[in-house]
C-alpha cells in the first residue's frame, strides 16, 4: 500500500518543480510577488491540461509552502502571494456524473470484446466476483492463495485501509478457475500471481498499466463517465444487498470498516466460515454469467 504521506510529498515536489521551471531557476522567495504569482496562475496553472481539482491542489500546496516559510522567518508573515485566488469548478467538472454500479446489461457489454492486455480479463473477473480493488488484485502473490474444500481463500495484504486487509472465500466456479489456473503450488510464495504485470506511475503500482488498459477497453464498449473499475466493487455490494446478505457480512467481505465500538474494538473480525457463506451467495443473472464465461475463455 502506498503511504498517503508519500503521495502528498511527491505531488508537492512536482508542484514546486513546475514553479521553479516557470521562474527559470532558483529565486529568493521574497522575489515572488503577488503580480508574479498572478501571472503564473494565469499563464501556466489555468492553461495546464490538469483537472480543476489538480490545479486547486497545486495552488494550495504553494500557499502552504509560503506559510511554512513565513513561520520560519524566510518570508514576512502575512505576505503570501498565493492567497486570494479562486479556481472554481468548470462546467465539465460540475456536470461530471457520480460514479455508480454497472447495470446488468452494462456488465454484458463490458465482458465482451477482445482486450489483449496481459491479465486484464482475469483481473476484471476477480473484480466482479470478489469486489476487491484493482490494486489489491494486481498485488496478489502466490502465497496469498490457498485451496480448501473446493473454495479458494484469497488473502488481501496490500489495501488502502486497515479494514481492507482480509481473507476472501471464493466459491464461484468462474473466479475459482482463474485462481486455479494462476496458482503455482511449488512456486515461491512471494512471486506475483500475475507475473507479467509491471509497475507503472510514480509509485510503481502493478495496477497502473492494467487500469489504463481497463479504461481503454471500457471506453471501447461505450461505457464512459459514470462507471470505472471500482464500479465492479459497487456492483458486487449492490448485488449482495439485493440477495439479502447481512450488511455486516458484506462489509467484512469487501473490506469496509464497521463504525461501532463493538466491531472496532471487541470483534475478532470475520471468520472463514462467514466469508465462505458470503462467497457461496455470489452470482449474477444468466446473461451476465454467460457473457463472463465466454469472455474469460477467449
Amino acid at each position: 500500500m502506498t503511504s498517503p504521506v508519500k503521495t502528498v510529498q511527491f505531488q508537492r515536489r512536482q508542484t514546486y518543480k513546475e514553479l521553479r521551471s516557470y521562474l527559470g531557476g532558483d529565486l529568493d522567495p521574497n522575489s515572488v510577488t503577488a503580480a508574479l504569482a498572478a501571472a503564473y496562475v494565469d499563464e501556466r496553472l489555468l492553461k495546464s491540461p490538469d483537472s480543476p481539482s489538480t490545479r486547486r491542489r497545486k495552488l494550495s500546496a504553494l500557499g502552504a509552502f509560503w506559510e511554512w516559510m513565513a513561520l520560519r522567518c524566510y518570508t514576512p508573515k502575512g505576505m503570501n502571494p498565493w492567497k486570494g485566488f479562486r479556481l472554481g469548478k468548470n462546467e465539465s467538472e460540475r456536470t461530471k456524473p457520480k460514479k455508480r454500479p454497472y447495470t446488468m446489461p452494462e456488465l454484458v457489454a463490458l465482458f465482451s470484446g477482445n482486450p489483449t492486455y496481459p491479465a486484464l480479463r482475469e483481473v476484471m473477473v476477480l473484480g466482479l466476483y470478489t469486489g476487491a480493488r484493482i490494486d489489491e488484485i494486481c498485488s496478489l502473490a502466490q502465497g496469498d492463495i490457498r485451496f480448501e474444500g473446493g473454495i479458494a481463500y484469497m488473502q488481501i495484504v496490500k489495501s488502502k485501509t486497515n479494514a481492507g486487509a482480509r481473507t476472501l472465500a471464493i466459491a464461484h466456479l468462474i473466479p475459482l478457475a482463474v485462481l486455479k489456473k494462476r496458482h503455482r503450488r511449488n512456486g515461491p510464495a512471494t512471486a506475483q500471481l500475475f507475473h507479467e504485470l509491471k509497475g507503472g506511475g510514480y509509485d510503481k503500482k502493478l495496477s497502473w498499466h492494467v487500469g489504463q488498459a481497463f479504461r481503454y477497453h471500457r471506453n471501447g464498449r461505450g461505457l464512459t463517465g459514470a462507471t470505472d473499475f471500482h464500479s465492479l466493487r459497487r456492483t458486487l455490494i449492490t448485488r449482495l444487498e439485493s440477495l439479502g446478505i447481512d450488511q455486516v457480512h458484506i462489509a467484512r467481505y469487501v473490506g469496509h470498516s464497521l463504525p461501532t465500538l463493538a466491531f472496532q474494538v471487541y470483534s475478532g473480525g470475520a471468520t472463514e466460515a462467514t466469508q465462505a457463506a458470503t462467497g457461496r451467495a455470489i452470482g449474477y443473472p444468466h446473461e451476465v454469467e454467460k457473457a463472463v464465461a465466454s469472455f474469460i475463455k477467449q
